[in-house]
């Protein structure tokens, strides 16, 4: 099992950064199969049968938690990258 970590300082308001996470969600959701849901207002839960984790609203940054199955374990470094230039594209 590989694990990938992800953070990101943002400027924007709150509720900028709560639809952010709402888009890369469905990003992800779209591209990869994975499911979401919030658990609360600063957090977002993500499901795949080859992957779990979570992204959470801390301070000013958005902190990333990614559990990668073993088929997916080689490719945590392209997912990494991936989840980061959606960051970028929805949170600033």
């Amino acid at each position: 099992m590989s694990t990938v970590h992800f953070k990101k300082a943002f400027t924007m308001n709150l509720e900028d950064v709560r639809h952010g996470i709402e888009q890369l969600g469905q990003g992800l959701q779209k591209e990869h199969g994975l499911k979401y849901h919030w658990e609360g207002q600063h957090k977002a839960v993500f499901q795949h049968k080859a992957a779990k984790g979570h992204i959470a609203i801390k301070g000013n940054e958005i902190q990333l938690e990614l559990k990668l199955g073993l088929m997916y374990a080689a490719m945590a470094p392209l997912i990494k990258s991936r989840i980061a230039a959606m960051a970028d594209q929805y949170i600033s």
